[in-house]
């Protein structure tokens, strides 16, 4: 079982308390939950940088950096997912969480930009751009992963909001 991180490294969010990094640290608050970080997506000398705290936290066996995926695996990654974390400040649109719910995968990400737009009332919304940040994601983290009814009623309703982003549907 995973938790998805997707994007360029761009998040602002720096590399102070990574989420794999809160497992880690505190195992009761993943209770019953054996997870994987899989971060897809480069980051040039952010992503230099997260590689070298992973390390330095001894996380390497609980985060796998996949680097850039073909558009035809990123299915199978959302769908493989428990929740895909987007903590991204700079984005054109969302499209990756779009992606995501499309293939019924819960988002958490961050406040503010274009998120509300692409994910809908049923994302779950954290402030990421202060240093309470990482906090927050591992906070929401605990609510999505301790709560499978939660979590179902995300993934259903996150997949029926995204039917409005149907090119059949936008073309009209």
């Amino acid at each position: 079982e995973m938790l998805l991180r997707g994007g360029e490294g761009k998040t602002g969010a720096g590399t102070r308390g990574a989420p794999a990094s809160r497992a880690r640290r505190e195992p009761q608050a993943w209770p019953g939950q054996t997870l994987k970080l899989v971060v897809v997506g480069t980051g040039r000398s952010y992503e230099t940088r997260v590689r070298e705290y992973v390390r330095a936290k001894g996380l390497d066996e609980v985060v796998l950096f996949l680097g850039q995926v073909g558009l035809k695996d990123l299915p199978h990654l959302y769908r493989a997912a428990q929740v895909f974390v987007y903590p991204s400040m700079y984005e054109g649109f969302g499209i990756p969480i779009i992606e995501a719910q499309h293939c019924f995968c819960p988002v958490i990400t961050s406040t503010g930009s274009c998120f509300p737009e692409a994910g809908g009332p049923h994302s779950l919304y954290v402030e990421t751009r202060d240093a309470g940040g990482p906090e927050r994601i591992a906070r929401a983290l605990r609510e999505l992963l301790g709560d499978q009814g939660l979590a179902k009623t995300i993934r259903q309703e996150g997949k029926g909001f995204v039917k409005r982003f149907d090119p059949k549907i936008v073309a009209k």
